[in-house]
């Protein structure tokens, strides 16, 4: 049998995250009947980043990205040519054997463009609809 566990979120946190959930995660995993775990983890992760959120350092947004893998990965070459087609609003589709992958790689293209790695998150509409979910 196979087992996941899918977060989704409004905000581009992966990094952050996988790293404050793995512990439970693998918990979980272990005894798999335990939803109980899951339930506090979820609520104690909406009060701690309702809380944490603004407060939340550039770098944290970061966690999971590697530039110099993705680099060795597909070359200096073709990733300049991934990084042209965004910078020119090109479509590119992402195709990756898991989401982590697929994120890692998204995040760390965006943060070779000076502020688009926050996904505007410190911006005012994005503000605004956090402090609604509170």
């Amino acid at each position: 049998m196979q087992k996941a566990l899918a977060i989704v979120s409004t905000l581009p946190l992966f990094g952050y995250l996988k790293l404050r959930l793995s512990s439970t995660i693998k918990i979980f995993f272990s005894d798999f009947n335990n939803y109980e775990l899951i339930s506090a983890a979820y609520k104690d992760l909406n009060r701690s980043l309702g809380e944490t959120w603004p407060k939340l350092e550039m770098n944290q947004l970061y966690i999971g990205s590697d530039l110099k893998v993705i680099i060795n990965l597909f070359g200096v070459q073709e990733f300049y040519e991934i990084w042209k087609a965004v910078l020119y609003q090109k479509r590119v589709v992402i195709f990756a054997h898991s989401s982590s992958s697929a994120s890692s790689f998204i995040i760390s293209l965006l943060t070779l463009f000076p502020g688009l790695s926050t996904f505007g998150i410190y911006s005012k509409p994005i503000s605004k609809y956090m402090q609604s979910l509170r």
